[in-house]
């Protein structure tokens, strides 16, 4: 839960615990007696310093009071405060009970959970989604330890509907996933892929995660909302599969990344680098840099192209302006597959905000670190590139 979260329901339990506590010392030491005294004391009417009241139209009322009804006693009822404060105790005890079991099961997973069920392909009212003509090689297993199995099922696309150029910008396929939780754990499962058709991104394609009950197979669906190189798909890369308990500890993860293949034949067009000029070359990496004057998107996208033939990851090591150094932004620990080119999000940083459009020019310096998954040996580090 989060500090708030905890924060709030301590202070409510707190407060039940204070208000029946107090509640039950008060009424233990609060004597018949003393109720008696709580109640009002009958009022004598018809007295000299007390003539009787006239209500306007209640006769029988008033007939109780005048001469006849002179030194009568008006008699009000006994509130009983003893009983009262007995049944606010049997209230507040009952929450205290309620609100304990509530944490409890919270706290186990029983409730306010969600987890992900079995779903349909087209789940939407203007969904149209079909299986591919074209289908997975292999048995499609992503992951399969600790009695967790994650499998692609399979691809789906909307027929005559081309991602990225029809009126539907985004989201035209979907792909599909059944998930084994046999582990004996509620658990709570992230799958990411970051690279179609040999073009990779320091963000994903698409981020399935949710929570899967033990004990369960589910059928799921994920859409992929960004654009794919060569429409359809003939390879793509999970380049991370995390598995976390419910109280968000970490369990388990792939320890490599996963190429799917399929039937697909699929020529992905040529980058287009307009913009973009060179800042680093050598045997394994070409990199180009492209700034960006858009005040929405201010900043840098940079270019990547793996020629080593063994896969990489990449990071920020360094970032600086104007000599200064900074935290960069928008490279997270990215993989880049061999044989691959990346096109990278917004390179910023949130400790210094430069305009590339003002009329000065600030410079904007960058290193990257790349890791060898095949061969430690291979890595290496860019040091400081001029991105301006």
């Amino acid at each position: 839960m989060e500090t708030g979260i905890i924060v709030f329901l301590a202070f409510v339990f707190l407060t039940l615990i204070i208000l029946t506590v107090s509640s039950i010392v008060y009424y233990i030491r609060f004597s018949p007696k003393d109720a008696e005294k709580t109640d009002a004391e009958p009022v004598i009417y018809g007295e000299p310093d007390r003539p009787a009241p006239l209500i306007a139209g209640n006769d029988d009322w008033n007939s109780g009071f005048g001469e006849e009804g002179a030194g009568k006693k008006r008699k009000k009822p006994v509130r009983g405060f003893r009983d009262r404060l007995f049944k606010s105790i049997i209230v507040l005890v009952t929450l205290d009970v309620l609100f304990v079991a509530v944490v409890i099961c919270l706290a186990a997973g029983i409730i306010g959970t969600d987890y992900r069920k079995n779903e349909k392909l087209n789940d939407g009212e203007y969904e149209w989604f079909e299986e591919t003509d074209y289908s997975i090689i292999g048995d499609g297993v992503i992951y399969d330890e600790g009695g967790i199995r994650i499998t692609v099922s399979g691809i789906y696309d909307v027929p005559g509907l081309v991602p990225g150029e029809d009126p539907w910008p985004a989201g035209a396929v979907k792909v599909g996933f059944i998930v084994e939780n046999y582990s004996g754990k509620n658990v709570d499962i992230r799958v990411t892929c970051n690279s179609i058709n040999g073009v990779a991104t320091s963000l994903s394609y698409f981020y399935m995660m949710g929570n899967f009950k033990k004990n369960t197979t589910t059928q799921v669906y994920e859409d992929i909302y960004a654009y794919i190189p060569g429409n359809d798909i003939s390879q793509m890369v999970i380049d991370d599969v995390l598995i976390y308990s419910l109280k968000y500890e970490w369990i388990a993860e792939a320890a490599d990344p996963v190429f799917i293949n399929t039937t697909a034949e699929v020529t992905v067009p040529d980058p287009d680098l307009t913009g973009y000029h060179p800042i680093f070359e050598n045997d394994a990496f070409e990199i180009y840099a492209c700034e960006n004057t858009d005040r929405f998107h201010e900043g840098y996208t940079l270019y990547l192209e793996n020629r080593s033939g063994m896969n990489y990851t990449v990071d920020i090591e360094g970032m600086a302006v104007d000599g200064k150094g900074v935290t960069g932004e928008g490279i997270y620990d990215s993989l880049i597959p061999a044989g691959n080119r990346m096109y990278t999000s917004q390179i910023y940083s949130y400790d210094s905000v430069y305009d590339t459009a003002s009329p000065y020019k600030r410079e904007v310096m960058l290193s990257l670190s790349f890791i060898c998954l095949d061969d430690e040996e291979e890595s290496f580090s860019t040091g400081y590139m001029s991105l301006n």
